[in-house]
């Protein structure tokens, strides 16, 4: 992505207009949130750690690059963890998300390959990626009524239904 305006607005506009990235952001923060304040505290101190921990591994060593099936994967997995909200101990969701935080850095470190400003575009995408993350546990966290939680829920069956399509779209066969 090149804005034109810099490589740390360049790592902000590669957020917002990188769909698997913003959804995986969207639907950690949403378990997070659902599964309590501590838990929400728990992953936004740790996903945007692990994202520049990838970025910066994707960006500076030889590790391969991964399939992309994985980015639907994580869709699907957290979305279906936010569509049931099954009771879970308030470390869950952090160390999923230092999981995917890390997988999504390692891609988005394996693409600005070319890149020689990548400090500056992976500061960009953490900075955008924590403020999504912070408002939306923020919000969810604070749900108390059911139709709340359940509004939450169905936006987490979405995420898994997006990251369902997104899994079959990357594992399907090439050809005519």
């Amino acid at each position: 992505m090149n804005s034109g305006v810099g490589p740390f607005y360049d790592g902000v506009a590669h957020f917002f207009i990188t769909p698997e990235d913003i959804l995986i952001v969207f639907c950690l923060a949403l378990f997070g949130g659902l599964s309590g304040k501590q838990a929400s505290r728990g992953l936004v101190l740790v996903l945007p750690l692990a994202w520049f921990i990838g970025s910066a591994v994707g960006r500076f060593s030889d590790f391969p690059a991964l399939p992309v099936f994985l980015s639907g994967l994580g869709i699907l997995v957290t979305g279906i963890l936010v569509a049931t909200a099954p009771a879970v101990p308030t470390w869950l969701p952090g160390t999923l998300a230092g999981v995917l935080g890390f997988l999504h850095g390692l891609m988005n470190g394996n693409a600005l390959t070319q890149s020689s400003t990548l400090f500056l575009a992976a500061v960009g995408i953490v900075s955008s990626l924590v403020v999504v993350a912070l408002i939306t546990c923020a919000v969810t966290a604070t749900l108390t009524q059911n139709w709340q939680r359940i509004t939450a829920r169905v936006l987490g069956s979405w995420g898994a239904a997006i990251g369902l399509l997104s899994l079959a779209w990357s594992l399907r066969p090439e050809g005519p």
